[in-house]
């Protein structure tokens, strides 16, 4: 047996390192932070790998344990590896969310009223008895002929790893509809289904990338149309498109900037993966500025900046349903940009790392940083095509 996993909340700590004592006492080799991270080495990383390198995986289950995101995300990360997980629990607290979803059918070993001296063979044995029917299943598993090949689509573990196929096309749609949904319903827990260190996934999230920007750029039509925009010539769209691919790249790398200036560590593959699977929430905010453009439009402003300055110029004489909707839409877009951001920093445990006011200093100088490329580089690009394409 390579090394037991022991997953804890900080305040079943003192359980934790007792449950790990006492396994090594019975000849287990045990992982645990913070005693097993090498010092410098990266925090979320080291977790990952050493979820993934061991046989049997114990999570302790409490009150205090269904309240913390790190363990829910290790909890998914052993399922997600095909580790056996053996749930332990410390107190009388029922399964709630992911705990209920992962472990509602798992055999329990229960400390409640007991001792150390009590527990500890029955800990050991468990822990021995949970690896050796995995190795079991393994060796049958492995013993029976194959009947027939894998699916096209099928995965042999919850992790999704994106190859090819012979229905590219299907695939690969069926794979952009998929992540949009996930990552619109799960945020930075649909992260956990993806393998960020593969370089498939990586192409694939730049190129969910490229299809969430061209669907942004799609959404502006009706006001190129009415702002006598020629967006149908063969240059504009790659343009435009060609813009929020660097737009988004450049928030991307501002991002990783600030977060390793002030310390965290983070792979930058994987971060820039997870960002693209992320820009889903791009789109979504484009979506909600639907409803100002097509005010603009009916106002014969079709330039939200125009549509904009007008209202603030009316003042108090300004329709009351244009400003609702430009309320409504624009706390909308706004929330729908940071969302993102924020959930990459839970993924990849930013604020763990460096603490809550560094990782808001950290948060604060990127979006300063963005907000320079865009007012420098971006709007004037942006200003001189449309010029350039006016009829």
């Amino acid at each position: 047996m390579r090394h037991v996993f022991i997953s804890y909340t900080k305040k079943n700590k003192s359980i934790a390192d007792q449950l790990c004592s006492m396994l090594e006492r019975n000849g287990l080799t045990c992982w645990i932070a913070p005693r097993d991270i090498p010092p410098g080495y990266p925090w979320a990383e080291t977790i990952v790998t050493a979820i993934g390198q061991s046989d049997v995986f114990i999570t302790l289950v409490s009150a205090a344990a269904y309240r913390s995101a790190h363990m829910a995300r290790e909890l998914q990360g052993a399922d997600a590896s095909g580790v056996p997980i053996l749930p332990i629990r410390v107190d009388e607290a029922p399964l709630q969310g992911d705990f209920q979803y992962f472990l509602g059918n798992s055999q329990w070993l229960d400390l409640q009223d007991r001792t150390p001296d009590q527990y500890e063979n029955d800990a050991a044995d468990a822990v021995r008895s949970l690896h050796a029917r995995s190795v079991a299943a393994a060796d049958k598993l492995s013993a029976e002929p194959a009947v027939s090949s894998i699916p096209s689509g099928t995965r042999a573990r919850s992790t999704r790893r994106l190859g090819a196929s012979d229905r590219p096309i299907t695939d690969e749609l069926r794979n952009t509809i998929t992540t949009l949904v996930t990552v619109a319903l799960k945020r930075e827990k649909a992260l956990a289904g993806f393998d960020l260190a593969d370089s498939r996934t990586l192409f694939f999230g730049f190129r969910f990338l490229l299809y969430v920007s061209l669907a942004s750029a799609l959404l502006h039509i009706p006001a190129w149309s009415a702002q006598h925009i020629d967006f149908i010539h063969p240059a504009f769209m790659p343009s435009v498109v060609a813009e929020a691919l660097i737009e988004q790249i450049a928030l991307c790398f501002v991002l990783y900037l600030a977060i390793t200036l002030f310390g965290a560590t983070v792979d930058p593959q994987q971060l820039f993966c997870g960002f693209c699977l992320l820009s889903a929430y791009q789109l979504m905010s484009d979506v909600c500025l639907v409803p100002v453009q097509v005010r603009a439009i009916a106002a014969q402003n079709p330039d939200v900046e125009q549509f904009l300055q007008r209202i603030v110029a009316m003042g108090d004489q300004a329709p009351l349903g244009d400003l609702l909707v430009l309320l409504v839409a624009g706390t909308a877009s706004v929330g729908l940009r940071i969302v993102p951001v924020l959930a990459l920093f839970k993924a990849f445990h930013v604020t763990d790392q460096i603490g809550r006011r560094r990782a808001a200093l950290s948060l604060v100088v990127a979006i300063a940083l963005w907000s320079v490329s865009v007012f420098v580089f971006s709007q004037p690009f942006l200003a001189t095509l449309y010029s350039t394409y006016r009829h």
